[in-house]
């Protein structure tokens, strides 16, 4: 039987994790406040949302699988 993965904490901006209460309390957009600055850098073509391109990531995985 597999153990359960640990979610990640969630901290605030303090650097304080929060309780499960305070979670769901927050609003779903406070809960990530770089969201919107990575979707605007996203729109303007400065970030993509994937790592990798079909060929780079065969590449990728090619690499790995050397090693």
């Amino acid at each position: 039987m597999q153990k359960a993965e640990k979610k990640r904490p969630v901290i605030d901006a303090n650097g304080y994790e929060l309780s499960k209460k305070a979670i769901k309390k927050l609003p779903k957009s406070e809960l990530s406040p770089d969201l919107d600055e990575t979707i605007k850098r996203i729109l303007e073509g400065k970030e993509k949302l994937s790592r990798y391109t079909f060929d780079e990531y065969i590449e990728h995985v090619d690499k790995i699988l050397e090693e």
